[in-house]
């Protein structure tokens, strides 16, 4: 295999990796923002009433 392939790949593998860490980032960020909005609804002041029902 010639150099200029070997190099190609090599920058576009780094692209790819950098590209999936970004990607479990915002997954990880996404998952953090809808348990925080799940904590905050069942903790919200008012009736007792959880949004999906649950009654505390």
């Amino acid at each position: 295999m010639s150099n200029e392939f070997l190099d190609r790949h090599s920058e576009l593998k780094g692209r790819i990796d950098a590209l999936k860490a970004q990607n479990d980032a915002w997954l990880t960020q996404q998952d953090l923002q809808d348990a925080k909005r799940h904590a905050d609804d069942t903790l919200k002041i008012g009736d007792n009433k959880h949004p999906c029902g649950y009654r505390a």
